[in-house]
């Protein structure tokens, strides 16, 4: 989420001044505020400057001589900003003085609140993609279970192995499944016959998703 806004104004004696921050506290590395000054001179467009410790999205205002800064974490991506810097500069073109700070401090806990209820949304559905990928996780190793376990029905076996490894060839199911070629070889011929396995491009898969669609 955004750190804070300041606006630089230029000073004939002391170049580019902080004309406005907000939150009041905001640090601003003083030398930054030179750097854009400067910078928005030959660029009056939008720049992101990333450093170390600083990580500002700004643009400049070439007819009111100002440059909007909107201060970001070192996490965050300025592209995610440009809208929002461009809306804070249009508030700047036409507010001033107290106005434009409540204006100012209005936007920043709008854009506040707006990112706070898209990284909630983030985190839930990532805490839902890993929910299923445990689950994913859990069932894969009862397959495992199952198949090493299985003697007794040799066909859910095999039909175990292809659901949970995809796709394989014979010498791939004979290794999974420990059963001799000869009785494989069996195993496979009826299942063909049943419709259960299919031989494409050299390889065997389930049908049973087929079956039950």
């Amino acid at each position: 989420m955004p750190e804070g806004i300041f606006i630089i104004d230029w000073d004939e004696y002391e170049g580019g001044i902080i004309s406005l921050k907000y939150p009041k506290d905001l640090d601003i590395p003083v030398n930054f505020v030179q750097l854009l000054q400067i910078s928005h001179s030959f660029n009056p467009g939008i720049m992101n400057i990333k450093e170390e410790d600083f990580n500002g999205l700004s643009l400049g205002n070439e007819e009111l001589q100002k440059v909007t800064v909107l201060i970001l974490n070192k996490f965050e991506d300025a592209e995610d900003f440009k809208d929002i810097l461009c809306l804070i500069n249009d508030v700047v073109s036409k507010h001033f003085g107290d106005d434009l700070l409540e204006e100012i401090e209005r936007l920043f806990k709008t854009s506040q609140s707006v990112f706070k209820a898209r990284e909630a949304v983030l985190n839930k559905l990532a805490n839902e993609v890993n929910s299923l990928k445990n689950t994913e996780i859990d069932i894969r190793q009862s397959m495992d279970w199952f198949i090493r376990h299985e003697s007794d029905f040799p066909k859910k076996k095999i039909l175990f192995i292809l659901l949970r490894h995809g796709s394989l060839a014979l010498e791939e199911i004979e290794t999974y499944s420990n059963f001799s070629q000869e009785n494989l070889l069996k195993y496979i011929e009826e299942m063909e016959k049943e419709q259960l396995i299919a031989l494409k491009n050299g390889k065997y898969k389930s049908m049973i998703h087929y079956i039950l669609e």
